[in-house]
């Protein structure tokens, strides 16, 4: 569990956190504009995690982890 936040965007668009895996879903984890913080708590599972930048342009990510779940 973490909350992935978004600073100092130079183009809006948007980030995705999800597994490590081959594929990339469709779906967003947090839509920015230029300029804008936004954070976003979200749930990933697996072992790794990958942070897409789906924004064109830089970007500052914080990303704090609140904890894990173990099966």
């Amino acid at each position: 569990m973490a909350n992935p936040t978004v600073t100092n965007p130079q183009t809006g668009g948007y980030l995705t956190v999800h597994p490590s895996t081959p594929s990339r879903p469709l779906s967003s984890t947090v839509n920015l504009g230029p300029g804008q913080t936004v954070p976003n708590l979200t749930l990933v599972g697996g072992d790794r995690q990958t942070f897409h930048n789906g924004s064109g342009g830089s970007l500052d990510l914080v990303v704090d982890v609140f904890g894990y779940f173990i099966n």
